[in-house]
């Protein structure tokens, strides 16, 4: 089953090929795509909202604060950079991002299938469990520790499955699995300890083969270090490292505990798993193929398993949200894997299954918008006109500041390049009662120049109070509430589709 190339180079031709399918399939149904509308997103806007208030010189941990790691902003925050008035940075980003995320699937294949287009192949349907429609729609931060999962995949299997690598080769592997771990602690740190399955495997490989793990430690360490250092610095030098360490470390474990009467019993996370008609068919995938792959190889025959089995063990740990499970896609390589070697016919048409994979993919993107986002830019909807609405009037106060009280940020005020208002400018799930007075207090100061109130927030304050602190002029349907009094459309707003499409700053804000 398995093929052992010499040496795995550049496949310049894979590459180009990765990057257009990367470019084709996020083109249709990445939400940061010229094809999407700017509303209709949660995640994807607050970390937007972390990056650009970083580029335009907030504190991190400080100015504005949220669970999720710097380095996770730093890429939002050069998305920022490229395109600040919508998501087309990000989008060309990530079309960068899984296009090396299809090339290193590609050379995992290699390592495992007889030819080029075999393993091409399997990358193509590898997209179906990178963008399963079940756990993904937005980009998250998932998507972005990707590609060190599936880099560290490769590593891993290339040291116990292909051909014997020499002592450099070894270390270097340990080198960038080192880099891996702490790209990952600097996004999401759960899963970087999802990673550390991979360091165990390849640590245990070092000692039985090479009888050290010394040196390949050392370079593990040297990877962290070169990673870390950089964030660490800046951040002691900016003098939010302690803050760093509360917000993400300590606050972020608070709020992913924050029901626990529920969710304490780690055990009753497997229930819920294990009774769920979406989360359980995907863990026995997962599972059925490790178990087959296992079958069709030679040496560290439980790898496949264990270490899916280790991944899907942490994503299991407080599971709330669907989105969670989008961790696991790289597992999903060994039932394709084994899908590949058994089907010829399928593995045989690459060209066909990438037609394929596009057409499905773009049919639950269809299906998606169809029933819950609208924001397809065809959609002339009324979340479209009550979303513009928001800007219209946001965009008469320069260098807009914004609060949303008692809920999530969604992405107003990014046509006029709005800023948090306070620390904690929208409400973290789970946050602890001390952050939600926080949060409170910073509407009370009256330093933002709006405050958003949303009818499906678990309020925290009343709109009364808000009204009273400073805040006397309702707009956008009541729910906006500014410090100055605003002028009103001579006509309802109208953003045209092609305006969505093109991403032109739409006539009726232009000023």
């Amino acid at each position: 089953m398995m093929s052992h190339p010499s040496h795995l180079h550049i496949d310049k031709t894979v590459l180009l090929v990765s990057a257009a399918f990367a470019v084709v399939l996020l083109f249709i149904i990445s939400p940061d795509s010229y094809t999407h509308d700017l509303y209709g997103r949660h995640d994807s806007a607050w970390f937007f909202m972390c990056g650009k208030a970083w580029m335009e010189g907030l504190t991190p941990y400080i100015d504005f604060a949220d669970s999720k790691g710097p380095l996770l902003w730093l890429i939002y925050g050069l998305g920022y950079l490229i395109s600040p008035t919508n998501y087309i940075g990000v989008f060309w980003l990530s079309c960068v991002w899984y296009a090396l995320i299809f090339y290193i699937t590609y050379l995992t294949a290699r390592i495992f299938l007889p030819g080029r287009r075999n393993a091409l192949n399997c990358t193509l349907l590898m997209a179906l469990a990178y963008f399963n429609p079940m756990f993904h729609y937005e980009t998250r931060a998932e998507d972005w520790c990707m590609l060190f999962m599936i880099a560290s995949l490769y590593l891993t299997s290339k040291m116990l499955y292909g051909d014997e690598q020499s002592e450099k080769g070894i270390h270097l592997s340990f080198f960038l699995l080192g880099v891996c771990f702490a790209a990952l602690v600097l996004i999401k740190y759960n899963i970087a300890a999802m990673q550390s399955v991979f360091i165990l495997f390849a640590g245990y490989h070092a000692i039985r083969r090479h009888h050290s793990f010394v040196l390949p430690f050392l370079w593990l360490l040297a990877g962290l270090l070169i990673t870390f250092t950089p964030f660490i610095l800046y951040l002691i030098a900016q003098g939010s490292f302690h803050a760093f360490i509360q917000e993400y470390f300590v606050n972020a474990y608070i709020t992913a505990f924050f029901d626990e009467g529920l969710r304490e019993d780690y055990l009753y996370d497997w229930v819920a798993v294990l009774t769920n008609p979406l989360r359980l068919p995907f863990f026995l995938i997962l599972v059925i193929g490790g178990i087959l792959f296992s079958f069709k190889i030679e040496k560290y025959r439980l790898f496949p398993l264990i270490s899916t089995l280790f991944i899907f063990a942490i994503t299991v740990t407080h599971s709330y949200w669907d989105y969670y499970f989008n961790s696991c896609a790289i597992c999903c390589i060994w039932p394709i894997i084994w899908l590949t070697e058994v089907a010829p016919t399928i593995s045989t048409r690459p060209v066909i299954t990438a037609m394929g994979v596009v057409v499905v993919l773009t049919v639950c993107q269809l299906a998606i918008d169809r029933y819950f986002k609208h924001n397809l830019f065809w959609n002339d909807s009324p979340e479209r006109e009550e979303f513009y609405n928001y800007e219209y009037y946001i965009s008469q106060i320069p260098q807009p500041t914004i609060i949303n009280a008692s809920f999530h940020e969604e992405g107003h005020g990014i046509l006029s390049r709005a800023l948090p208002g306070t620390k904690y400018w929208a409400k973290q799930n789970g946050s602890s009662v001390q952050m939600n007075m926080e949060h409170i207090n910073g509407i009370l100061s009256r330093k933002a120049s709006f405050v958003i109130m949303y009818q499906k927030a678990d309020n925290l304050i009343e709109e009364d109070i808000i009204h009273h602190a400073g805040y006397p002029y309702h707009y956008a349907g009541g729910y906006l509430l500014s410090k100055k009094q605003l002028s009103k459309p001579a006509k309802p707003i109208h953003v045209s589709n092609w305006e969505v499409f093109t991403k032109q700053m739409p006539e009726a804000l232009r000023r």
